[in-house]
């Protein structure tokens, strides 16, 4: 989706605000204000001003240590917010409902949002487990099958420099806490196209999610299933991966289209 007319530079004001947001967004990585105004195709004294209006209500940030920016947490809030109103008050909350009475287990949607995972909407089995991610519920990237999908998205050079900012910090005695081994562990995630957690959050629980995409396979969000591992094997929850995809995108179609 372009903020701007197909093939044209960004005339109006709020066109030009919105096609420096888009970029920064679509470049999912730190850039400098010259390359952003040359993507953008606007002066660079335009570009800084824009910017630099930005900077000061937190909508983007500077890279600690640099001078690229990167998006703020304001404007992480609206997008996880927005995300969440669209579900919860959508067809997509509905289709949720049905996967999780289909599958009898707990179903969640899950955002990157200021470094963890903010469950946007979820929908119960009846069967309750002791691990439920409710709406508004943060968790940990790095022990959460929704989280390696998002991290899974980043490039491999992405992902170290996010290791050499982030602690992995042990929830349990499963969780991945060896560099190497987590590295092993999203290249896995990305050749599959899908994640897993084994008791890495919660002792007892096991843990699957595939991503939810746009027409043009930009990730929205992750789809995700937990389940006690008494009732059924990280086998068994691999198979439930077809519905998840299917409804996957189903859900992505209800958010970009308005329609199910």
């Amino acid at each position: 989706m372009s903020f701007c007319d197909s093939g044209s530079k960004p005339n109006q004001p709020l066109d030009r605000i919105l096609a420096v947001l888009e970029e920064v967004n679509r470049l999912r990585r730190p850039a400098t204000i010259s390359e952003i105004a040359e993507r953008v195709g606007l002066p660079i004294p335009t570009a800084h001003r824009i910017v630099g209006q930005l900077l000061d209500r937190a909508i983007l940030k500077r890279q600690p240590g640099t001078a690229r920016i990167l998006m703020g947490s304001r404007m992480l809030s609206l997008a996880s917010n927005t995300l969440k109103s669209a579900i919860v008050a959508d067809v997509s909350h509905q289709i949720l409902v049905r996967l999780a009475a289909e599958i009898g287990e707990h179903c969640h949607v899950g955002a990157m949002s200021e470094g963890s995972i903010l469950y946007i909407d979820s929908a119960h089995s009846g069967r309750n487990h002791g691990l439920l991610f409710e709406s508004g519920q943060k968790s940990p990237p790095h022990c959460t099958s929704s989280g390696k999908i998002w991290l899974a998205q980043l490039s491999p050079r992405e992902l170290e420099e996010w290791l050499e900012t982030t602690r992995l910090v042990p929830i349990t005695a499963r969780t991945i806490v060896d560099r190497e081994a987590f590295i092993a562990d999203i290249e896995t995630v990305r050749s599959r196209a899908w994640a897993s957690s084994d008791e890495e959050l919660s002792e007892g629980v096991i843990g699957c999610a595939v991503p939810i995409l746009t027409a043009s396979g930009q990730l929205i969000a992750a789809l995700g299933v937990s389940a006690p591992k008494a009732r059924m094997s990280p086998a068994s929850l691999e198979g439930l991966i077809p519905i998840l995809r299917s409804t996957a995108d189903e859900i992505g179609k209800a958010l970009c289209n308005g329609e199910a």
